[in-house]
């Protein structure tokens, strides 16, 4: 049997055996229900106070809205009692094709695990239990199977939208005269008069008994309905028309069903003794194959079938897996799923698929470990591997495969262990160099997070197994073949997430994986590793794949998967088809920026590197009054020779220098020995701060940006001694300091040309988050004052640890409204908001809650003005390469744009090719639109969200995203992780985070 479906649904409480007080219109309902020369089947309703409130509260999922599990569980409702209300949804306009079961159950005591996955618990502390799993495919049945096939158009292949490519014809079926619904029950006349119904299964299917006997009766025929796909939902094409045009190869791969086939079938399945247990569901199941077939996927109530069943409610009557009693098993046809409906079955299946081709699963991520590289000298494993997704996408179904690598070290966790004994605080050094790193460890090939060190705990250790004492010794040796060679050394404790029926069930205990340190290996790099020239180098040459290589490794993974006789079979299974070539698109490159380097010169159209005319002058230049530089005495030289550089640079740049800078000279290298400086200088003098750092030290900087930002509110700059040892260097160097002081001074190095007559204020939203989940996430908006993107207002806020949505955007965006009227005098004519950090499944709920936040401040204070409001995406499995000749690929150039095909087929998004690479393949970034029925053109968006990623005054160039995007990126990043204060007003109108 198929385990496709496996662990979405745990099952759900049955609904009560006891009778319900009917009201007399409930009494006229069920007698209008009544089966011909049969008896009296009655199927009883959900309670009156059965709101969809109850029902958000009682099915919600930890991972996905509660909105939309109460609507599914309805659907399911409407399934099991088919004269319920008319508001009500029917399951097929849920549009959802399956239903997490929740399953009630004890809270189990705190178990602890050794490190054998999350899915198989070794012992408990107090009352051990060890899931099982069952095999994904049964055994294969002699009986024939009889596929009902539909009448259906082949999906054809090309950039058409997937509804035009199927022809809808429906079958007509019969109508029963007195049924109102699909369901047809098994029927009985309750003894003395009484009518009593039973619930069955998570739905509560009904089945009347009288004197504990049930007669079955034949089902009886249903409604008509319509054995083909649903419509599609409509489809948002907004695609730019200027530019010149390119051909594009993707790394997408089409899937599409077979000629005639009808796909992937839902159906619903009740049974007359309720099962609690979704495990007794599928085995009462399992002796129905010689009807349903060995191909399936059921997870408890929704039954996946590709084929169409020859009724719309089959009756099977067979054994109750337990008692042996019979019972009776109700198959309800429910649709024919869309293509988009099943795309979480279509990425289960290509999960087994990938099984099946020897890939190692980590983190969903597929890993060949018949091709790793070693890389001896530096003692580091390269995995390479791949993520495949299944995607919904304007041009129909379609694969993602993106290539993907993990770093491993060789060495151990307990190699690190041993090399610290003798030192006096070995247990102290090894507790801060563990904690919360990653580890990996082989004989399971799973990852954890380390979060303690047990050191009264080691390998020789019992604890409680399913079959008595054991110690972790022995279980890995009984379990993994594992031998554990040193007995003494401690155990290492993982806190493991709790699983997706315990989040339901609401249970708070912890469960933990104890783990052997030298079965552990760290993933990623060590400071020194990152900081050793030749080990990146090394490592670039494996991980950095050209466009070139990635379209030859796509075409081997397609052969792959037609050489793959096992694959094909899965694929025929289901009646699925994949191509064999990657999807090819049409894109355009658009024109890049005009800026204005010098207010006594033109503006200039530049490429996506202007270093050169970036060091010729500045548009808005700021004098240089008094500033101070703050530097330990073993640095006083380079001081000097700073002050000396700086002189020189900022002629040419047009900034004048009135005063040479003063050096304070510091004894220590401590932080209160920083911040006693800072507070002896003169306030009201200083214009800003120059600090020359020894080292690199968190606490120090800090310190002195804690004290800078947030108490003193004065611009400053902090410069790593060793930066300025390079003589050969220096005057580049300074000259890059020098354009940073002057924007953090209120200047402007370029400026934007844009042929608008009407003020465009662009906003540029992101979130920070604190990595070990302890402070409170930063959420920055910086807005644009101007056209030419030369001036920009902060502002700062906190949420809740590790909150990505923000609650406080209204107050923020009222406060930028306000200093926009202030500074240019009159509110903005149109509004462009780029909201970094968005994921696709998170585009609803954002929607919902910020983008409304910002819609009200912009009635209140801007009441006129255009609204746009688009999410930004940087880490995105999308690959783009231009194709220059018949097999030969690069990457796409700066400006370049894909607006179809492999576009969401429900919003209005595209994909922009912003920056440019040197090495590798460039990364695209993704903007989706979440209002599309603003009016903004589509030409318009692209060309403002590509020309704004010339503005970022860190870089003389392009990057990725809008440049105030980066603004706040860099600013969320500077207080969560350094300030963890809020910063002082007086900074709210320059660029101090620079």
């Amino acid at each position: 049997m198929s385990s496709l479906g496996r662990g979405r649904g745990r099952g759900r409480t049955p609904l009560p055996n006891e009778d319900l007080p009917m009201e007399p219109v409930d009494l006229i309902k069920a007698a209008a229900r009544i089966v011909s020369g049969v008896g009296l089947a009655v199927a009883r309703g959900p309670p009156e106070e059965l709101t969809m409130d109850v029902l958000e509260e009682r099915f919600a999922d930890a991972e996905e809205s509660q909105g939309l599990a109460g609507r599914r569980e309805i659907g399911m409702m409407k399934i099991s009692f088919p004269d319920m209300s008319p508001e009500i949804p029917s399951a097929a306009s849920t549009g959802r094709g399956r239903f997490r079961g929740r399953g009630a159950s004890t809270p189990s005591a705190q178990t602890v695990e050794v490190g054998g996955g999350h899915g198989k618990p070794v012992g408990s502390l107090a009352s051990p239990a060890v899931p099982t799993t069952q095999s994904q495919f049964g055994d294969t049945m002699d009986v024939p199977l009889v596929r009902k096939q539909v009448n259906l158009q082949t999906v054809t292949e090309g950039s058409q939208n997937e509804a035009e490519g199927v022809k809808r014809t429906e079958k007509s079926w019969s109508t029963g005269s007195a049924t109102t619904g699909p369901i047809a029950a098994t029927c009985a006349i309750a003894a003395s008069g009484a009518v009593a119904a039973t619930g069955a299964s998570a739905t509560g299917a009904i089945a009347a008994s009288a004197a504990g006997t049930a007669t079955p009766c034949p089902a009886s025929t249903s409604t008509k309905r319509s054995k083909i796909p649903e419509a599609d939902l409509p489809t948002i094409s907004r695609i730019g028309a200027k530019g010149t045009k390119i051909e594009v190869a993707t790394n997408y791969i089409r899937l599409r069903v077979a000629d005639g086939l009808p796909g992937v079938v839902e159906y619903h399945v009740s049974y007359s003794e309720p099962l609690e247990s979704v495990g007794l569901r599928r085995k009462s199941l399992r002796q129905f194959e010689h009807i349903l077939g060995h191909v399936r996927s059921f997870d408890g109530m929704i039954l996946f079938l590709p084929f169409i069943l020859d009724e719309d409610v089959t009756v099977l009557h067979g054994l109750h897996p337990v008692e042996s009693t019979e019972m009776t098993v109700h198959i309800t046809f429910v649709k024919v799923k869309a293509m988009r409906d099943a795309v979480p079955f279509f990425n289960i299946l290509l999960r087994r698929i990938m099984v099946e081709l020897k890939f190692v699963e980590l983190r969903n991520e597929f890993y060949d470990l018949e091709l790793v590289q070693i890389l001896d000298k530096h003692k580091l494993q390269i995995w390479p591997g791949m993520s495949v997704t299944a995607e919904d996408q304007e041009g129909g179904l379609m694969i993602n495969v993106d290539t993907c690598s993990r770093v491993l070290r060789t060495d151990t966790l307990y190699d690190y262990y041993n090399s610290l004994k003798g030192d006096p605080k070995f247990k102290q050094k090894f507790n801060d160099f563990v904690i919360n790193k990653i580890v990996l460890t082989k004989y399971n090939n799973t990852t954890y997070r380390i979060d303690d060190v047990a050191w009264d705990m080691t390998p020789e250790s019992e604890f409680e197994h399913k079959n008595g004492p054991m110690t972790f010794k022995n279980y890995l040796k009984m379990q993994y073949n594992q031998s554990v060679r040193f007995p003494n050394q401690p155990m290492l404790i993982s806190k493991l997430k709790p699983r997706k029926n315990e989040r339901m069930r609401g249970e708070t205990t912890q469960r933990m994986a104890a783990l052997v340190p030298e079965f552990c290996h760290l993933t990623g790099l060590t400071e020194d590793q990152r900081a050793n020239f030749k080990v990146m180098t090394d490592l670039a040459e494996s991980t950095r794949l050209t466009p070139q290589q990635r379209v030859t490794g796509l075409n081997k993974f397609i052969e792959r998967l037609k050489s793959s006789e096992r694959v094909k079979e899965i694929l025929a299974e289901w009646n699925l088809e994949i191509s064999s070539k990657i999807v090819r698109v049409e894109g355009r490159k658009i024109d890049g920026a005009q800026l204005l380097f010098n207010r006594r010169s033109n503006a200039v159209k530049v490429g996506p590197d202007f270093s050169r005319e970036a060091g010729l002058g500045v548009c808005d230049p700021i004098e240089v009054k008094k500033y101070v530089l703050i530097c330990t005495q073993r640095d006083s030289d380079k001081a000097r020779r700073f002050i000396e550089v700086y002189k020189q640079v900022t002629g040419p740049l047009g900034i004048k220098m009135l005063q040479l800078g003063e050096i304070v000279p510091l004894r220590g290298y401590q932080p209160h020995d920083f911040r006693t400086a800072l507070q002896n200088l003169n306030q009201e003098e200083t214009q800003f701060v120059v600090i020359i750092m020894p080292m690199q030290r968190d606490d120090v900087y800090g310190a002195i940006k804690k004290f800078c930002v947030s108490d003193f509110a004065i611009p400053s700059q902090c410069i790593i001694s060793k930066t300025l040892g390079n003589e050969k260097r220096l005057r580049s160097i300074v000259l890059k300091i020098a354009l940073q002081i002057n924007c953090k001074l209120g200047g402007s190095l370029w400026a934007l040309k844009m042929p608008l007559t009407e003020q465009v204020m662009f906003v540029g939203i992101d979130v920070a988050h604190d990595p070990l989940k302890k402070d409170p996430s930063t959420i920055c908006l910086v807005a644009s004052l101007n056209n030419e993107c030369t001036q920009y207002y902060s502002r700062a806020s906190t949420t809740k640890v590790h909150q990505e949505m923000a609650d406080s955007l209204k107050i923020m965006m009222e406060n930028a409204l306000c200093y926009f009227k202030k500074v240019r005098g009159a509110a903005p004519n149109r509004i462009i908001i780029f909201r970094d950090g968005g994921s696709v499944g998170a585009m609803e709920h954002i929607e919902k809650t910020e983008m409304n936040q910002m819609m009200r401040a912009k009635d209140e204070h801007a009441p006129g003005a255009a609204f746009t409001f688009a999410i930004v995406a940087k880490r995105i499995p999308q690959r783009f390469f231009l194709k220059q000749e018949k097999t030969r690929f690069d990457n796409l150039q700066p400006g370049s744009v894909v607006d179809q095909t492999v576009t969401r087929r429900t919003y209005f998004d595209f994909y922009m090719v912003s920056q440019q690479v040197r090495h590798g393949t460039v990364n695209p970034t993704h903007f989706v639109v979440l209002n599309p029925n603003d009016e903004i053109k589509v030409d318009l968006i692209q060309k403002l969200a590509y020309v704004t990623s010339f503005m970022y005054y860190n870089w003389s160039g392009t990057v990725r995203v809008p440049a105030m995007v980066q603004y706040a990126h860099k600013l969320a990043d500077l207080l969560s992780r350094h300030v963890k204060a809020p910063p002082n007003a007086k900074f709210s109108g320059t660029l101090y985070y620079l």
